[in-house]
């Protein structure tokens, strides 16, 4: 009588598609998505950081009214030294900003990196299955033949 062994693959035939046969790869993709979650809600979070910090009222210091010239030039003094420190702060923004979309950018690769990987794995997978198809058909069509007086 014929002697039934388990195949090394017959977890393959138990479900509808199996890309692998280890979870490792299901790991790393949830990392990698978890990740880039994590870099999304960082970078959405800086934004709100960013825009919900007011910024100093340059309409007060503008809309003083006329001076002496001694007096407009310590008014110019302290425009140029607001208009400074806005700028450095908008300059911080900037930063911030660019460093955020740098890590969503470099995530976003990763992903299509990934998905073009996998759709290679599984036309791959494909592949291997019409051949083994094949053969399945043919052994099929041998023992037929074989059987048959």
């Amino acid at each position: 009588m014929w002697n039934r062994q388990r195949s090394a693959t017959r977890g393959l035939t138990s479900s509808e598609l199996e890309i692998s046969g280890s979870r490792r790869l299901v790991r790393v993709l949830t990392a990698m998505l978890v990740l880039a979650l994590l870099a999304l809600a960082a970078s959405i979070s800086l934004l709100v950081l960013v825009e919900s910090t007011p910024a100093p009222a340059v309409s007060a210091v503008l809309e003083s009214p006329s001076l002496s010239g001694a007096d407009e030039a310590e008014v110019g003094d302290a425009q140029i030294t607001l208009l400074e420190g806005q700028n450095v702060q908008l300059g911080a923004k900037v930063d911030a900003l660019q460093d955020a979309l740098n890590g969503a950018t470099l995530d976003l690769e990763m992903e299509r990196a990934t998905r073009k990987e996998l759709e290679l794995q599984i036309n791959g997978l494909r592949e291997q299955l019409a051949q083994t198809q094949e053969e399945l058909a043919f052994l099929k069509s041998a023992a037929e033949v074989t059987t048959k007086p």
